[in-house]
């Protein structure tokens, strides 16, 4: 075997600072906001949740999603 390679970070990789089950789900559902450009139905479908669970998360979480220009 050859040396080992370390893999460039991918950009979706979620931070190595708090891994608690609070940031981790906040951070990923304000990514999947982001990448369907703020469209709660598509979002909630990536992530493979209800609608009206993805609003109360939001919610839960103080996460106002403003699509950009």
């Amino acid at each position: 075997l050859g040396p080992a390679r370390q893999a460039a970070p991918a950009a979706d990789v979620l931070p190595l600072g708090d891994r608690s089950l609070r940031s981790v789900e906040q951070t990923l559902i304000r990514r999947v906001l982001e990448e369907t450009a703020g469209n709660r139905s598509r979002a909630a479908s990536v992530l493979g949740i209800n609608r009206t669970t993805l609003y109360k998360k939001m919610k839960k979480f103080g996460l106002e999603f403003e699509p950009g220009p």
